[in-house]
């Protein structure tokens, strides 16, 4: 192969005699002569010049050998790459995730894996659901963190694995907590100015179905681009806003928002983990996949 008499040539040419060559690479000299004198039959010219203390380079020679030994530098440091990869100390790990999955479930785990694994690149792209999927179908990141169902769910190209259990709720400021007193109808708080994400993501057509199974039709007053915004919305007295129960614990302890109660209550949902069913992960997506799943084990993040 030529691959073979490229080899002969640089570690003859990089010793400078053909018998330390063939101790280094475990060849005899006869195969590494003759190596050698196939490559020059086959760039038609001269590379080494033999004389009785070894080799030097003709001015060819010196050009291949130039090339050659870039070439081994480069595959020196793959070799260092994968060998960082495997003990995880480089690499990359490449996640597309909605904005509040972002900030409200995956943030606290990226610092954490951030700090045990510094030397491996972490890229984050936000999106909706559906352009996360987008992100992962074009092979711009390993995996996503989306928010299901998905109508995508059944397509072949997209392995959907369903994680912790997600509880949409209404809420209100301080000052419209008595609003109502107990258990209201959803079509009472449609009545209410309602603050909703914009239509398109996969949130608020869930919020759109479950009002439309109802026979209520919604009339948003307020769309906005991030649950958290609709929050913030809330919060200032502006209406009644939807949000994920999950996200906003801390809130309704400290009694700066209120639930409203639905009767019958929202059924819950679920987040998940998307990526392609033939790709195998990198040592580094392996790894932090296995430490995310960990975090599964309660239906609260």
């Amino acid at each position: 192969m030529a691959l073979q008499r490229y080899q002969a040539f640089y570690h003859v040419a990089r010793s400078g005699s053909f018998s330390r060559a063939a101790e280094q690479i475990y060849v005899s000299q006869p195969a590494l002569s003759h190596a050698v004198k196939k490559l020059e039959e086959e760039v038609g010219c001269a590379l080494l010049l033999r004389h009785a203390r070894g080799v030097a380079l003709t001015a060819e020679g010196q050009i291949l050998y130039d090339h050659l030994t870039q070439a081994y530098r480069w595959i020196e440091d793959g070799e260092r790459q994968v060998r960082d990869m495997k003990r995880l100390a480089g690499g990359e790990v490449r996640i597309g995730a909605s904005e509040a999955l972002c900030r409200h479930y995956l943030l606290p785990y990226l610092a954490r894996f951030h700090r045990d694994y510094p030397g491996i690149h972490l890229h984050v792209t936000n999106g909706t659901s559906r352009e996360t999927m987008g992100l992962l179908h074009r092979g711009f990141i390993d995996f996503g963190l989306v928010n299901l169902p998905l109508p995508e769910d059944g397509d072949a190209r997209v392995r959907v694995e369903p994680g912790p259990l997600l509880y949409d709720c209404f809420v209100v400021s301080p000052d419209k907590r008595g609003w109502k007193r107990g258990a209201v109808s959803l079509a009472e708080v449609a009545e209410e100015p309602l603050i909703l994400l914009e239509p398109g993501s996969v949130t608020r057509d869930y919020i759109d179905g479950v009002f439309r199974n109802q026979g209520i039709a919604l009339r948003p007053e307020i769309e906005l681009g991030s649950l958290d915004l609709v929050v913030d919305f809330a919060r200032q007295g502006l209406g009644v806003g939807v949000a994920v129960r999950n996200f906003i614990e801390s809130d309704l302890r400290a009694h700066t928002l209120y639930e409203v109660m639905i009767e019958p209550p929202l059924p819950p949902r679920r987040m998940g983990l998307i990526r392609h069913p033939d790709e195998a992960p990198s040592v580094a997506v392996a790894a932090f996949l296995e430490g995310l799943r960990t975090t599964w084990t309660k239906d609260y993040p």
